[in-house]
């Protein structure tokens, strides 16, 4: 009894063509019926389908005893806290209103969580009381720092200030003193350096300051002398009047002098910003194109079309119309996308000209204005000028040193606000202990079984097919002989 299996394959007779060699179209056919039909692998597939099942029962009872077991004697928990990032203040006493971009945040997020992750932060929280009560820093204090590293997972938000920290450990009672441990080392040594700047300038300011005080008491007492020596307290009464008067006026020319030069330079720096086409880059514009919903709108657009444009391009291939009409679209939606930008820049750009100039105007009125009236006081004091010449100067001195002083005094108070204010890392939520295990999961374990068993169970199944050498069927028969089939006899079992 032969072993050619004939109840799928119907027999079949090969005729020779004439001038057809016997050894040619053997060679033939074993060329054409080389490898694995679909039949074939259907054939396989119903012949070993109870090993493919037990092997598929086999790896997820595994998986569900595995998950079981690991639940049940070395869970995995999950501890989290939140620290948020804030952008350095410049003053306390006038805060910071400036538009901050996203990027900017996202930069300072990114270098906060290395500097979370850093060894001196790590080696502080190390120090804590809470770590060292832990049974994790008691097993093997000696390689902490390398575990925790490695223990740690820390990673900025997107789109946000915001840092996770987390750790992951069978000891469920112990991570959050572990996270919480690191997110407060983590704030107070950002809060320490950033404080450390503060306190060097304070420092400075205050050497500065005595010695400003020093040269204004020292010119006070050359005025006060002058005063006495003069012997014209009348006279100079009237002069201090005067001399009062005409050194705010001056002053006030000085400042509008300054506020027009400014303005001026400004202008100038617009015009050859439009014609250099730097006007984008403006904080004015770039917040003007990133609060348009409509430019929004349309770059999240074009931003979806060049994802998808793979997948059509690998769907349809580059020359079917498909794909073509994709990418007018795509270049039609980047026409829009930069119409709606060049709009919204010319916008901007007529609105701040146009604030430019009539800023200049009301200064350059009020510049004209000054100067007028300080012309007028000048002529009343000019005979008294003479006289009262050093004094002037003295005085002129002793307000900006009275200014210099004011302005550092309200610079220190301002730096100390600063160092009670609040720290660039802020604790925004504290780890808490973790109720449910952060792994095994159900939904991850089985579905890794029922995979691994498919793999395996098909591996083994074409595996044990390919080391069967047993003629199978009617082509196994053309490949291992060099000559044409020319019928076959079915079986008695075969034909009922």
């Amino acid at each position: 009894m032969s072993v050619i299996q004939t109840r799928e394959i119907a027999p079949k007779i090969v005729r020779l063509g004439s001038g057809r060699a016997p050894g040619r179209g053997a060679a033939d056919g074993r060329q054409a019926e080389s490898g694995l039909s679909g039949r074939d692998m259907l054939r396989v597939l119903r012949r070993r389908k109870w090993l493919i099942i037990l092997t598929e029962l086999i790896f997820v009872s595994l998986a569900v005893g595995a998950t079981l077991l690991w639940l049940t004697y070395a869970p995995w928990y999950t501890a989290e806290a939140l620290l948020e990032v804030s952008p350095p203040a410049i003053s306390a006493m006038q805060p910071d209103q400036r538009y901050v971009p996203t990027t900017m945040l996202e930069v300072l997020a990114i270098k906060y969580a290395r500097f979370v992750r850093s060894e001196s932060v790590l080696q502080v929280a190390l120090a804590t009381e809470k770590m060292r009560a832990t049974n994790w820093l008691k097993k093997s204090p000696d390689d902490a720092l390398l575990r925790l590293q490695e223990m740690l997972n820390v990673a900025p938000v997107s789109a946000s200030a915001l840092i996770q920290i987390s750790a992951t450990g069978t000891n469920k009672k112990e991570l959050p003193d572990i996270v919480n441990a690191v997110a407060e080392s983590a704030r107070d040594q950002s809060i320490e350096i950033a404080n450390r700047g503060k306190q060097l300038q304070i420092g400075q300011l205050r050497t500065e300051r005595d010695r400003l005080t020093d040269q204004r008491d020292r010119l006070r007492a050359d005025k006060a002398k002058l005063v006495r020596d003069a012997a014209v307290p009348d006279m100079l009464s009237q002069r201090s009047v005067l001399e009062m008067e005409l050194h705010e006026l001056a002053q006030q020319i000085s400042l509008l002098e300054l506020e027009l030069a400014q303005a001026e330079g400004q202008l100038e720096l617009i015009r050859n910003q439009i014609q250099t086409g730097e006007i984008g880059n403006l904080p004015a514009v770039l917040q003007a194109l990133d609060l348009d919903p409509s430019l929004r709108s349309l770059q999240m657009s074009l931003l979806n079309m060049k994802a998808s444009l793979p997948n059509v391009e690998y769907k349809y291939g580059k020359d079917h119309r498909m794909y073509i009409s994709f990418v007018t679209r795509m270049e039609s939606s980047a026409k829009e996308v930069q119409e709606r930008t060049n709009q919204l820049i010319e916008a901007q750009v007529k609105s701040i000209l146009a604030n430019t100039e009539a800023n200049k105007s009301i200064i350059l009125d009020r510049l004209t204005k000054t100067r007028e009236k300080y012309h007028f006081v000048d002529v009343s004091v000019r005979k008294m000028r003479a006289t009262y010449s050093a004094y002037s100067q003295l005085e002129d001195q002793d307000s900006i040193l009275t200014d210099q002083i004011d302005r550092i005094d309200s610079r220190l108070v301002d730096l100390r606000i600063l160092l009670q204010g609040s720290a660039p890392l802020d604790i925004m939520n504290r780890a808490s202990t973790p109720l449910e295990p952060s792994m095994p999961k159900w939904e991850i374990m089985i579905p890794l079984g029922v995979l691994l068993g498919l793999i395996v169970g098909l591996g083994l199944s074409f595996m044990l097919e390919f080391v069967d050498t047993s003629i199978k069927g009617p082509s196994d028969v053309a490949r291992r002989i060099d000559l044409p089939m020319l019928g076959m006899v079915p079986h008695h079992d075969d034909v009922e």
